[in-house]
């Protein structure tokens, strides 16, 4: 038999036997109508009847609604936070929870979810409404993702969805990743319009197969490639990328390193094609990646159109104080691949504790913390996952931003440690640009 916990004045379990004193969910969200006693069999359909809404997310949603990353849970806890106030049961009043929802509880889900309670504790206590705007931000199923204006006029989500790195294909490009698509489509679906793909990924015909298989429509997305493999013929390579991103145009087209060339004249060509593909409407925007300070000093040299944006690795163990400097000396973006380095490659470092602690502060976790350290220094951030509730919960860096000061900390703790993860054999292993 389920005894149903009697809850407190806080919201939090009474009975020992059920999980100690984990919280459950704060009183304003328990029924304040009660029905009179009935058959356990009835309690499911009655609780049902009593209160719709918040019955049926728990029972058909359990995850969403035992997970403080799932902004549903969210948007129902501001919901009525917003519009019923801070309204306290009788403290013997108990709370009969469906069989299903009792049963799936676990300490894990029930701590995680007290997390976002202690956040909005206040609320019950009258706080001002600021906890409730930052609340109901959180609750957005579509939280808005900024855009970058970029120096010929287009604009940039900062925020993307990369289909390199654990999607890379080193095997036959022609067998189809089905993962890899599923996972597309999954960040489509959650809101990630901006999508970062590349030839040498071998993944472009998977990028293309899950933005068709979404049902958004093209211009709604920013897409993004690059061109390396078939640097010998740039106007061809981009021609066979639409094709198998099964698109007319990209949005960015990337030269994806400099290594390719030897001389300011052989960078000088190829960006030539570069600017003639924008001209012919086939890239809205042209720009480079992995380029330090002398490779862009190339391209500006007598360049009709500058770069708009230069993609590298950037995190707090490879911050680029001269390269970033120089960017905004000539008014080019930045964006950020492995912006999630150091909790991920480079656990361990001097940056741990403070992104804990942050995390702690903002109710999100260390990897939100580096998205938006990215992203709050104008800088777009590239992150994926195969994982949706990973790929949900990065969507909560929209929901906060980092004071100056603590943008200043991670920095100075950062810079403590250097740590390259990519393109090592390109780059002495002090390199530091």
């Amino acid at each position: 038999m389920l005894y149903p916990p009697q809850i407190t004045n806080n919201g939090s379990i009474r009975s020992a036997k059920s999980f100690c004193s984990l919280p459950i969910v704060p009183p304003c969200l328990v029924p304040l109508t009660r029905p009179r006693a009935v058959p356990e069999s009835s309690n499911i359909e009655l609780e049902k009847q009593r209160s719709p809404s918040a019955w049926k997310f728990s029972t058909q949603q359990l995850p969403s609604a035992l997970n403080t990353a799932r902004r549903p849970t969210l948007a129902l806890a501001a919901s009525v936070f917003g519009q019923r106030g801070p309204q306290l049961p009788p403290e013997s009043s108990s709370l009969l929870i469906p069989t299903l929802f009792y049963k799936s509880m676990n300490v894990r889900a029930l701590y995680r979810l007290r997390l976002v309670f202690n956040s909005i504790r206040p609320l019950t206590n009258h706080t001002p409404s600021s906890q409730i705007r930052r609340l109901a931000i959180m609750a957005n199923i579509h939280t808005p993702i900024p855009n970058l204006k970029l120096n010929d006029g287009n604009s940039i989500p900062m925020l993307a969805y990369g289909t390199g790195t654990a999607w890379y294909k080193t095997g036959d490009e022609n067998q189809l990743d089905q993962a890899c698509i599923d996972s597309a489509k999954m960040a489509i679906k959650l809101g990630y319009y901006h999508l970062d793909g590349a030839e040498m990924y071998k993944t472009e015909t998977e990028l293309g197969t899950a933005i068709k298989e979404s049902g958004v429509a093209r211009d709604k997305l920013y897409l993004v490639t690059k061109v390396i493999t078939n640097i010998a013929d740039i106007p061809n390579a981009l021609r066979t990328s639409l094709k198998k991103l099964q698109t007319d145009y990209v949005d960015l087209y990337l030269i994806h390193a400099p290594f390719f060339a030897e001389t300011k004249e052989e960078h000088q060509a190829k960006w030539k094609q570069m600017e003639q593909l924008k001209k012919e409407g086939l890239a809205k925007s042209i720009g480079v990646s992995n380029y330090l300070p002398d490779h862009l000093d190339f391209i500006l040299d007598g360049c009709e159109i500058p770069p708009a944006i230069n993609q590298i690795e950037f995190h707090t163990y490879l911050q680029h104080p001269d390269l970033i400097a120089y960017h905004k000396a000539k008014g080019i973006a930045t964006s950020a691949y492995g912006p999630l380095t150091p909790v991920t490659k480079a656990q361990g470092g001097p940056v741990d504790d403070l992104l804990a602690a942050l995390a702690k502060k903002y109710a999100v976790n260390p990897g939100e913390i580096c998205l938006r350290w990215c992203i709050d220094q104008d800088v777009v951030a590239i992150t994926t996952s195969g994982k949706e509730q990973r790929l949900s919960d990065y969507l909560r860096a929209m929901t906060f931003k980092l004071t100056p000061k603590e943008i200043q900390q991670l920095n100075e703790e950062g810079a403590k440690k250097h740590f390259r993860g990519f393109w090592n054999h390109k780059y002495s292993d002090d390199d530091r640009r």
